[in-house]
C-alpha cells in the first residue's frame, strides 16, 4: 500500500515495533475498550507503527472479559480492513490480536 500524499510504500517508513494496548485488565466494559482500541490505531499511525497488539485477555465462555474478546475480534477485522491491514491472533498470546499495517 502506497502513502496517498507522498507515493511511498507505507512498509517502507514504519518503524520496527507494535504500539500495544490493555483493553480487559482494568475493569473496563466494551464501550470503554471500543475507545482504547480506537486510541490505540490513532496512536499506531500517528507514530508510524508497523501495526498495534491489542490484549483483550482470554477469558472463559462468559464473565467480563469474554464479552471484550466476542466484541473485540470482529470490530479488529473490520479496522484491519478499513485500513488495508492484516488481523493476526498473537501466536504468543491468545487473550491478544494484532493488526500489521
Amino acid at each position: 500500500m502506497n502513502c496517498p500524499k507522498c507515493d511511498f510504500a507505507v512498509s517502507s517508513v514504519l518503524r520496527d515495533d507494535l504500539y500495544i494496548t490493555d483493553i480487559a485488565h482494568a475493569g473496563e466494559d466494551w464501550h470503554l475498550a471500543r475507545d482504547k482500541i480506537d486510541t490505540a490505531l490513532d496512536q499506531a499511525l500517528l507514530n508510524r507503527h508497523k501495526g498495534f497488539k491489542i490484549i483483550h485477555g482470554h477469558g472463559n465462555d462468559s464473565g467480563h472479559s469474554a464479552i471484550i474478546r466476542i466484541n473485540a475480534v470482529p470490530y479488529l477485522k473490520a479496522l484491519a480492513k478499513r485500513h488495508g491491514g492484516r488481523l493476526v491472533q498473537d501466536r504468543f498470546n491468545p487473550g491478544a490480536h494484532i493488526i500489521y499495517f
